[in-house]
């Protein structure tokens, strides 16, 4: 045994490179860590770093008795013994596996650092010099001896599974995080030094903080607190205690309050007149009735939607760049000026006016479900959306709105509209007004239009050469050019007077609603993105469907073919075309059909051996007289009704519920096998 000058006798000192340990990377780490030092013998190693290096064992490591500090963190350790190591006064093993760890006997330990691990018990007894120990994000029921602590400064707990944990005795603890865990019982009132607490995600019912006079931070969100004292909470400057049962709020004596977050409770009252520092204020989903604000304020957010404000008055609140008083019962909302205001939420509410002339710095107004009648943004520079809908404005000015990218001004009573120097426009919304003409001409970067129901008769769009999207049903268009939009992949036009439709240079278009007008003329674009296709209650004679590889419903009901090629629409999944005068329809290769309809044709026969997708088929009033259905086992409804049927086998069709086959001349019909049949109709047949 060799000595270095100075040391005790009685510690066995040998060199560091004749250490033996059993993980080669712990080993290294160990060299490494020597060398850089210029450590020669073990008994100078008073400090190891070994970080991420994918050390699974430290066995060997009772032989550093010198250590003081050591950080193991980000290894694979699944265990750890550090009993032996009785100098240590820092420990850092975050990011390992480990299930146990032994720190008995350790008592010049100040610092231990072990979280996200998947430690299940944790024993600190006698550590008594520990003033910060972090073991967040593990799967802690317990820590024995946490008593003990009484020096201790910082304690994290977070990310456990701690019922309950006794704390009391810890009365120089300043700063403690036990959020995300199961809490139900804590008792905090002897930590009065405590500066943040922060018990967010648990189970507690109640909370005794009334003495916790030096707490700045204070986060109790997602509990079961009914009572929250904070009268006494003098240097308070963030409370968050959303998602409670929380049904009073005094905080008159936390002047210094910046943060205020009670979202999701019971409160109908809230006094925020003595808070000038106050800088964030989210109280939505309350009751309240009475919300009093601070005259001199400091607000950027204030968030009171979901309650029962009757009036608000926000003039004082210069600061404010954010404020939502959505779902209230508002009729009266004073806004005065605030040049940095940004977003305004106010919709569902009663209002009759607003005075939004203050707000030029405004981006987003959301103002849906009043009782606007009229409203003025014409000195709205800024802004880019603006929301209106369901109100009863029959005058809106737009004028100077020079950046907005999107209207909605659906469902009011509008019969003009000037958007013709928006040229920034992507989005616009005019649904359900009294519209009679609009001017769409400078607006080239419109890529959403929908204005159904309203009273146009003329509409010209050859100026959307972005548009995706264009509905405008309910109107009393006679025609309609769409040649120059050839990006648009919706396109709806229903109920309408339209005679003609040419379609040829929409090759994008998957979704064409044209029912109800009075189309002879259809001309289909060879596009294969084409999904859907509703063309019923016209007066067309054929449809050509070439190129409609992937087309999965098409819907012509009550039109006048006599002719309908479906046979390349393998993709097809739902077919209607009732009401024609088709005596011939070739469905064989329709092999995912899943709906079938072709009541009221001409048809004699249908060959429908191929389906065996088929859930749903109605063809009665045709000319049918043999149909064979025993391919159709998936099959829920099916109606023959009013045709020639002589004969009809059921016997497979297990899944059926519903049965129609009244009116034919079937002599016998077994439907023994039917057990799940709740509607059967077998009238006017010779049975």
């Amino acid at each position: 045994m060799e000595l270095v000058n100075g040391t005790d006798p009685f510690v066995p000192d040998f060199p560091i490179n004749k250490l033996v340990f059993t993980d080669p990377e712990f080993a290294r780490c160990v060299a490494e860590n020597a060398e850089e030092n210029q450590w020669t013998y073990s008994r100078e190693v008073t400090s190891l770093l070994c970080v991420y290096e994918g050390i699974s064992t430290v066995e060997g490591i009772e032989q550093l008795t010198s250590l003081t500090n050591i950080d193991l963190s980000g290894n694979a350790l699944t265990s750890l013994d550090l009993s032996p190591l009785t100098k240590l006064k820092k420990v850092f093993v975050e990011d390992n596996q480990l299930t146990s760890i032994d720190v008995s006997g350790l008592v010049d330990l100040n610092y231990l650092g072990a979280w996200n691990n998947q430690l299940g018990a944790l024993d600190v007894s006698g550590l008594t010099a520990l003033t910060h120990l972090h073991v967040d994000k593990n799967e802690l029921s317990s820590i024995v001896g946490i008593s003990e602590l009484v020096n201790l400064q910082s304690l994290h707990v977070a990310h456990n599974q701690l019922v309950t944990l006794d704390v009391g005795s810890l009365q120089k603890l300043e700063q403690f995080w036990a959020y995300n865990n199961r809490l139900e019982l804590l008792d905090v009132s002897e930590l009065t030094q405590l500066t943040l607490l922060d018990l967010k995600n648990n189970s507690l019912e109640a909370l005794d903080i009334e003495s916790l006079t030096e707490l700045s931070y204070l986060n109790v969100t997602n509990n079961k607190l009914i009572l929250l004292a904070t009268s006494n909470l003098t240097q308070l400057s963030s409370l968050r205690a959303n998602d409670n049962n929380i049904e009073e709020l005094n905080v008159v004596n936390s002047a210094g309050l910046t943060v205020l977050e009670i979202a999701n409770n019971k409160l109908s009252t809230l006094d925020l007149s003595q808070a000038p520092l106050l800088n964030n204020l989210n109280a939505w989903n309350n009751q309240l009735t009475s919300l009093l604000l601070p005259t001199e304020s400091s607000l950027t957010k204030l968030h009171v939607d979901k309650n029962q404000l009757v009036t608000l008055d926000a003039s004082k609140q210069i600061h404010l760049e954010s404020l939502h008083v959505a779902s209230n019962q508002l009729t009266s909302l004073l806004l005065g000026e605030m040049p940095q205001l940004q977003n305004l939420w106010a919709y569902n509410n009663q209002l009759t006016e607003i005075d939004v002339a203050g707000l030029v710095g405004l981006r987003n107004i959301v103002v849906n479900n009043n009782a606007l009648g009229i409203l003025d943004v014409s000195g709205l520079h800024n802004l880019q959306w603006l929301r209106a809908a369901n109100n009863r404005l029959a005058q809106l000015s737009t004028g100077n709105l020079l950046n907005v990218e999107g209207i909605d001004v659906s469902n009011n009573l509008l019969q003009v509209l000037d958007v013709r120097d928006l040229n920034k426009l992507s989005f616009l919304f005019v649904n359900n007004n009294q519209l009679t003409q609009l001017d769409l001409s400078n607006l080239s970067d419109l890529e959403y239009f929908t204005a159904w129901s309203n009273r146009l008769t003329f509409l010209d769009v050859s100026a959307l050469t972005q548009l995706t999207r264009l509905h405008v049903d309910k109107n009393q268009l006679t025609t309609i050019n769409v040649d120059n939009l050839v990006n648009l992949t919706s396109l709806s036009v229903a109920n309408n007077q339209l005679s003609s439709l040419d379609l040829s240079a929409q090759a994008s278009l998957k979704y064409l609603y044209a029912y109800n007008n009075q189309l002879t003329s259809l001309v289909i674009p060879s596009a294969t993105d084409l999904v859907y296709m509703n063309i019923s209650y016209n007066q067309l004679q054929q449809i050509n469907t070439d190129g409609l590889s992937n087309l999965q419903t098409l819907k012509a009901d009550n039109n006048q073919l006599t002719v309908l090629e479906v046979g390349a629409m393998s993709g097809l999944k739902q077919l209607s075309v009732s009401h024609n005068e088709l005596t011939t329809l070739a469905i064989d290769n329709l092999i995912q059909l899943t709906n079938l309809r072709v009541e009221y044709n001409q048809l004699q026969a249908l060959n429908l051996e191929n389906l065996s997708s088929l859930e749903f088929f109605t063809a009665w009033s045709n000319q049918l007289q043999v149909v064979n259905v025993s391919a159709l086992t998936k099959l829920t409804r099916l109606h023959l009704d009013h045709n020639q049927l002589t004969e009809l086998d059921v016997s497979a069709l297990t899944e059926l519920t519903s049965l129609n086959v009244a009116n034919n001349n079937i002599t016998f019909l077994d439907v023994s096998m039917l057990t799940k049949l709740t509607w059967l109709n077998t009238s006017n047949n010779p049975l």
